[in-house]
Parts: C-alpha cells; structure tokens; sequence
C-alpha cells in the first residue's frame, strides 16, 4: 500500500487531537440539546436534525480514531474528503434506508443522509484547514 499506510508525518498529533476533541465536544452539545435546547424551542431543525448534523462529524472522527489504534498508525485512510463523503453516504443509506426493515421503531427520513452529510463536510473542512495551517 505505499508510504501513505505504512508511515507518514510526524505531526500528525493535530489531528489525532481534533477527533479526541471532537468526540468530547459533540457528547456534550448533543447532551446540551437534547436535555435543554430542545425543551425550549419547537424549532424542526433543532428536533429532527440537529443531532443528525452531529452524526457526521462524530461518525468520521470516530472512524480516525478507530484507524488510528490499528495498523494504520496515522489514520491517513479518512483524510479524503470524497471518501468522507462516500462512508457517511453508505452508512446514511443502510441507517434509513434498511434499519427501519428490521427495527419497528426506526423510521426512514432522507433528509438524515443530508444532514449526515453536512456534518462531515464540516469536519472535513475544519481537517483541511489545519492540514494547510500545519504547511
């Protein structure tokens, strides 16, 4: 697989901590809503999206994560923002598109893969920045 699997820069810490920080961070705000935003207002975004936006993010960070403690010593595999994308496409389609045929209280909505979506393309932009910063 090439220098990109086998070993990479020595500065990658940034980002390692990025997604440590970011896992924290999206529990709390996902806890900060669900027991307080939410209970005042009636806002849609806020009820049927907000946590989904956060999904995205989470579930990038935590895949690095993952990569990072497996012989993928640097996590290299999720900086790509198109395969990003396409991991969060493929997971958004299996959790609206399949869960709801064997869970009964699951319920299909199109509009989680969008904001699934929208939350890695956060994350990816936020990677990109610190990845030009570090330059």
């Amino acid at each position: 697989m090439g220098r990109r699997w086998s070993s990479g820069s020595s500065n990658h810490y940034p980002i390692i901590y990025l997604n440590y920080f970011s896992i924290i961070v999206i529990g709390v705000l996902y806890g900060i809503n669900r027991f307080y935003i939410k209970e005042l207002t009636l806002h849609p975004f806020v009820h049927g999206y907000l946590h989904d936006v956060m999904a995205g993010w989470f579930m990038i960070a935590f895949l690095q994560i993952v990569l990072a403690w497996s012989k993928y010593r640097y996590s290299y595999a999720l900086n790509s923002l198109k395969f990003q994308l396409l991991v969060v496409i493929v997971a958004g389609i299996y959790w609206e598109l399949f869960t709801p045929l064997y869970l009964p209280d699951s319920v299909s909505d199109p509009l989680d893969i969008v904001a699934y979506l929208t939350g890695s393309l956060f994350y990816g932009f936020v990677l990109q920045y610190l990845y030009r910063k570090r330059k």
